[in-house]
């Protein structure tokens, strides 16, 4: 579910950036206008995907608890 909402999340935001930097690159009529805000929109992607926000832990995975790798194995 967390998964599905940060890349719709990611897919918005960057999109966004996208179109936002091209169009003040094509404005301005500078090259680096558009890079510098392009990245300033990756940057932007990377702090609202990256941080474990506490809104995502709410439905933790159960995992089943580790177990000795080689208790199967007889050599």
């Amino acid at each position: 579910m967390a998964e599905q909402l940060l890349d719709s999340v990611r897919d918005f935001i960057d999109g966004g950036s996208i179109l936002i930097s091209l169009a003040v690159g094509y404005f301005a009529q500078d090259m680096s206008y558009t890079l510098w805000s392009g990245l300033a929109g990756t940057a932007v992607v990377f702090l609202a995907v990256v941080p474990p926000w506490p809104f995502m832990n709410r439905n933790n995975i159960k995992w089943q608890p580790a177990q000795n790798g080689l208790a199967g194995i007889r050599i």
